[in-house]
């Protein structure tokens, strides 16, 4: 994410790229599996990468709740630098598990 850009434009930059055909049904565990396996390949998920890699609004709008009933759910930890810094997703600490 360039510096100074905020949620809002990776948000509607993902919106505009999505394709418009009919997505294929995909589920909020579904994405949140997707996370998980990401999670541990790599130490860290870029959020604004996650939703650029979504074919669909839809699917922009599923990874987004498979993110919030993470969180809820104490699988997953976000962190952000600064006020409009971009959002990295991490695995709980030992103390969430």
């Amino acid at each position: 994410l360039p510096p100074g850009a905020s949620l809002h434009s990776v948000w509607d930059g993902a919106l505009l790229d999505a394709e418009t055909i009919a997505p294929e049904p995909i589920s909020i565990q579904d994405k949140m599996r997707l996370i998980r396996r990401l999670l541990g390949e790599q130490p860290a998920v870029r959020f604004g990468e996650l939703l650029r890699a979504c074919g669909s609004r839809l699917e922009i709008i599923v990874t987004f709740l498979a993110v919030l009933e993470m969180l809820k759910q104490l699988h997953l930890r976000a962190e952000q630098e600064g006020l409009f810094g971009e959002i990295v997703l991490l695995p709980p600490t030992s103390e969430q598990q």
